[in-house]
């Protein structure tokens, strides 16, 4: 055989060899595809290569609100999972996994914030009304895997997608002290040690909100740094066509819940007296 046709022929073999092996690739791509249906309209169940064993916690922000809790931003779980628009069956990819809203958001706080908890402290929970949640739509289903925590900080499966996760909460440490605050539009002294405190302000959940006019008066006080209030020096203001909710504080100066709509009046101006 001369040389040109033993070329030749090694080429054409090249080229058989080529063929099969694009055509074993390509019905071995749309096989997977029919198997695992679109990546989009999975069922949760169906999600079984997302790897729950090796996980990182993540937030899109974590703060602190003005009584020391500590607000989070968009928990989820940074994961490894299947890429399913690849050819390749092993290839992975990072996703955040937004969390289910069946998780106790206590059990949320304690694997969150536990990491940096104080050995003497003895509990961290979430502050009440602070839990906001948050649905997606049905066409990310494929990017908006959910999971829950146990009791034994494990991140689970669930079966299921019911389209609502925990889009934000606070955490609160217990026994905490809640630090004094410098969040108000200005402080001018009077005299006597008389401080007059325009526009006061709570922050929670990233928001400075106002406080609501039925608050104790001293405990506001108290809150910037002051001893007590001026007797009849509280002025306050209406909320005309707003929703936004009025903050109340307990009388350690910690977040307690919102004002109830029908009583939108808040503190405008307080004098305090060291």
């Amino acid at each position: 055989m001369l040389l040109g046709e033993r070329n030749i022929s090694l080429r054409a073999k090249c080229s058989y060899y080529i063929l099969c092996f694009l055509s074993l690739l390509y019905v071995s791509f749309f096989l997977e595809a029919a198997t695992n249906k679109n990546p989009r309209t999975q069922n949760q169940s169906d999600l079984q290569s997302v790897n729950f064993n090796k996980f990182e916690s993540f937030y899109e922000t974590l703060s602190l609100n003005d009584d020391g809790s500590i607000f989070i931003d968009m928990p989820s779980f940074l994961m490894d999972v299947e890429n399913y628009l690849s050819f390749f069956a092993d290839s992975k990819i990072k996703k955040n996994v937004l969390i289910s809203r069946k998780v106790d958001p206590k059990n949320l706080c304690q694997y969150f914030i536990g990491k940096v908890k104080p050995k003497k402290i003895p509990e961290i929970t979430y502050v009440n009304e602070t839990v906001y949640l948050s649905s997606f739509l049905p066409d990310h289903y494929s990017y908006f895997f959910l999971s829950y925590i146990n009791r034994y900080k494990q991140v689970k499966k669930i079966s299921g997608v019911d389209g609502f996760y925990i889009k934000s909460l606070s955490c609160k440490i217990s026994g905490q002290i809640a630090p004094t605050s410098t969040n108000f539009q200005s402080l001018s002294f009077i005299k006597d040690n008389v401080s007059l405190i325009k526009r006061p302000k709570f922050k929670l959940n990233n928001q400075n909100r106002v406080f609501s006019a039925r608050n104790n008066f001293e405990t506001i006080c108290q809150h910037f740094g002051f001893q007590t209030y001026v007797e009849n020096s509280v002025e306050t203001k209406r909320k005309y066509f707003s929703n936004e909710k009025l903050i109340k504080i307990d009388n350690q100066r910690h977040f307690s819940g919102f004002e109830e709509k029908n009583f939108p009046y808040y503190i405008k101006n307080i004098k305090c007296q060291k």
